[in-house]
């Protein structure tokens, strides 16, 4: 009896894969309109792109904060990304939050 059974599953487990594998062979045929340009995903323009805004946080979630003040020298080779003669850094930083 039990090996009956084993074999009656046996057997719908293999055709279901021979189904599937069926499939898979006619799945090829599909037409695609463009591929990927790098071969694995499409590349958007960045000014396509939409800056997704943070959640806004209520009081009751904080539990801990803290506020650091660090001063940036521009004069550093590194920070000089940060020095513009349009505008202050601290103009730059208190426009953007």
């Amino acid at each position: 009896m039990k090996k009956s059974l084993l074999y009656v599953l046996l057997g719908i487990g293999l055709s279901l894969s021979a189904n599937a594998q069926e499939e898979s062979l006619h799945s090829d045929t599909l037409k695609v309109t463009e591929p990927p340009r790098d071969g694995y995903v499409m590349k958007s323009n960045i000014s396509n792109r939409k800056v997704v805004p943070f959640a806004p946080i209520r009081q009751t979630d904080v539990a801990y904060s803290k506020r650091i003040w660090r001063e940036i020298d521009l004069r550093d080779k590194m920070n000089q990304v940060f020095a513009s003669p349009k505008s202050r850094l601290i103009d730059i930083i208190v426009e953007a939050s």
